[in-house]
Order: C-alpha cells, then structure tokens, then sequence
C-alpha cells in the first residue's frame, strides 16, 4: 500500500510497472519495442512511463545499474 501511495511516479506509471514486471518475467520486453536491438530508454518508452517516473526513478537507478548514462544499454539485458 505504501508504494501506491510513494510520491514517485503517478498511479498509471504503477500499473505500468506490473505490465513490465510481468513482461519481464515472461520474457517478453523485446516484444514490445519491436525485437532486442532497442535501447533500454525504448523499452521504457515503450511501455508509456511519464517523464516525472523515468527522470524520478528509472533514470538514476539504471544509470547505476549499467554504469552508463544514456541508457542506451540493449534491451534483452534490461
């Protein structure tokens, strides 16, 4: 209950989560950009993310993650 009500990210950016979470689980990120050779920062796109949710939260922790800041990194390793 307390992450639905975090100030990072709007409710609609958390259902997106689960669709990810899913997708991810099911291997099926790739799919949704149109195959592996997408950037990290498509798949993102892809799935809809506001601005305020990628530059809030998924921004900084995949630049750590990949070390890079682009996030340019393919999608299959997303």
């Amino acid at each position: 209950m307390q992450s639905l009500l975090s100030p990072i990210g709007s409710l609609a950016d958390k259902f997106r989560m689960l669709g990810l979470r899913r997708d991810a689980l099911e291997h099926r990120l790739c799919a949704k950009v149109g195959g592996p050779s997408h950037s990290t920062l498509d798949v993102l796109q892809a799935y809809g993310f506001s601005n305020m949710m990628q530059a809030r939260f998924f921004h900084p922790f995949l630049r750590g993650v990949f070390l890079e800041q682009a996030l340019s990194t393919p999608g299959w390793i997303f």
